[in-house]
């Protein structure tokens, strides 16, 4: 969804906006912290099955919110897919070049929060596949299309707007740390871009669902590089 134009918010609307810029990085920074205190093993698969389930209602919820508001979320503009394209290519390299020094350094550092992201065994790498696929889709769905086009109708321009919407994306990955959450503000701001340049929302979404797949397969494989010591067992998050 391009926010070139203005809509009138609903209460749907304006929960969507509480939800997702006030609830979801709420529940982030608290699941930070829980992280933090957890001493034992993560079971990653359970993880991953249920942050699959939360991104499925996310969309729902996005796409039911877009429906009460008129917003066209899944048009195609062809040429425009197709000029945009090398951009998306560009972006999804610049990221993983960026932040492939990172991924490494959170291995050999043995950060807990990489647990989240490690795929191990092949029930794990293909419900990583799945978060990546439901996060691509999901993500972009609910930021830069639903979110972004609201906060810019309620503070009345759309580039204020896509900011403080990618304040809010960056603050729904705060389990991931302050830092980490900063740098994907910067990565919100640079998909929304690809929203401009393509014309939809689907290159974004292709490169978002790319990029998800490198970073999980790129832990798991430095994983076995820095092994860690602690097996997986069943504590859920």
């Amino acid at each position: 969804m391009l926010i070139d134009d203005a809509y009138y918010v609903t209460k749907l609307g304006l929960y969507h906006v509480i939800i997702f810029g006030v609830v979801v990085p709420f529940l982030a920074l608290r699941g930070r912290r829980q992280l933090t205190r957890l001493d034992g093993p993560i079971n990653r698969l359970r993880h991953f099955q249920v942050t699959s389930v939360m991104l499925t209602l996310f969309a729902a919820l996005s796409i039911l919110t877009a429906g009460d508001h008129g917003m066209s979320l899944f048009h195609v503009d062809g040429r425009r897919m197709l000029v945009g394209l090398p951009l998306g290519l560009v972006v999804y390299a610049v990221a993983v070049v960026l932040m492939r020094p990172r991924w490494r350094k959170a291995v050999a550092d043995r950060k807990r929060v990489v647990e989240l992201f490690t795929p191990q065994t092949t029930a794990e790498r293909s419900w990583w596949l799945v978060v990546s696929l439901l996060a691509g889709f999901s993500e972009e769905v609910t930021w830069r299309g639903v979110q972004s086009t609201l906060v810019a109708s309620l503070v009345g321009s759309p580039g204020l707007g896509v900011v403080i919407c990618a304040v809010m994306f960056g603050g729904a990955h705060l389990t991931q740390g302050w830092k980490s959450a900063g740098i994907i503000v910067l990565f919100a701001l640079g998909f929304q871009m690809l929203v401009w340049a393509g014309g939809s929302l689907f290159l974004p979404m292709l490169v978002h669902t790319a990029y998800d797949v490198t970073a999980g397969l790129t832990y798991a494989k430095l994983k076995r590089t820095f092994p860690q010591p602690a097996p997986v067992a069943s504590i859920l998050l």
